[in-house]
């Protein structure tokens, strides 16, 4: 399906709008119809909780529903912001998307001093991150698209140069809007 923007949240975007996403975790995205994914007991039991999603990457929503989704929200693409703070090593949050998602620090890797849990993609000013590798997918389909996306990393300090980037993406898209209300 493409969403809910023609259903249960119909009349919420006014038509010339600018549709910002913005996502915020330390954990790499885990959406599925599945709800067996995370029961204690059943199919999935024999794999730690924390390691469920990126084992069983089957068990996952499509990325392609996010992206067609999310596109079809707008009739313009560029009426679109996508950005992801998530777990990217900030030495490549500038990088392309496949330079991205090449970084070994992005590869999907079993802790070996935790074996229940990932090893983190980083590891910084807010804690220790999950490789967040469906929202880069999401982004780069997104951006293929024609839309404004961006990925900055969580494990940081600080969040004022992200935020700002973020706000020149906008700055340009609402420049000649007018709110009417």
């Amino acid at each position: 399906t493409v969403g809910h923007g023609d259903g249960a949240n119909a009349g919420f975007l006014r038509d010339g709008s600018v549709l910002v996403t913005l996502l915020v975790t330390d954990e790499e995205d885990c959406s599925t119809l599945d709800t067996d994914l995370f029961a204690p007991s059943g199919p999935y039991a024999g794999t730690g909780l924390n390691l469920r999603c990126s084992v069983h990457v089957e068990a996952l929503t499509r990325i392609s529903r996010y992206v067609e989704g999310l596109g079809s929200l707008r009739s313009n693409p560029a009426d679109l912001v996508f950005a992801a703070f998530v777990g990217v090593p900030p030495r490549v949050e500038e990088s392309s998307y496949a330079d991205m998602l090449d970084d070994p620090d992005m590869d999907f890797e079993i802790d070996p001093a935790m074996p229940s849990s990932p090893l983190p993609a980083c590891d910084g000013g807010s804690g220790a991150a999950y490789p967040g590798r469906r929202f880069i997918e999401v982004a780069r389909g997104l951006d293929a698209r024609g839309s404004a996306t961006m990925i900055r990393s969580i494990c940081r300090v600080d969040f004022n140069a992200p935020i700002e980037a973020l706000l020149n993406v906008l700055a340009p898209r609402l420049r000649d809007r007018r709110c009417e209300g």
